[in-house]
């Protein structure tokens, strides 16, 4: 069981949206997906937020982790939040403003 967890774990895929300005008030959020969704789904409204903030002098980071079995839950999420704030400061963001979001289950667990 936990070796089948592990490997549905490596198998998730986390998105990380890169800033669309160069310059900019740095800020993260980490986007939990609602119960069977796929967090692909939630890019194109991702845009939509990092274009807003652009226009409000933002450069907004955003970082989709996928859960295994498309389920948020509790144990874990600690795990997946890390990971996305982990692969974030890789691709370059050096801010200290980060900022959960969620939708439905996603949002309980945020």
């Amino acid at each position: 069981m936990v070796l089948a967890a592990s490997a549905a774990i490596a198998d998730a895929k986390l998105i990380v949206m890169q800033p669309t300005v160069a310059s900019g008030n740095d800020i993260a959020i980490i986007w939990i997906h609602g119960m069977s969704c796929d967090n692909a789904a939630y890019q194109s409204l991702a845009k939509e937020v990092q274009t807003q903030g652009a226009a409000k002098g933002q450069r907004i980071w955003i970082g989709l982790p996928d859960f295994i079995f498309d389920a948020p839950e509790p144990i874990l999420i600690d795990h997946y939040v890390s990971d996305a704030i982990t692969e974030l400061r890789k691709e370059g963001f050096t801010g200290d403003n980060l900022v959960m979001a969620g939708h439905s289950l996603g949002g309980v667990m945020a």
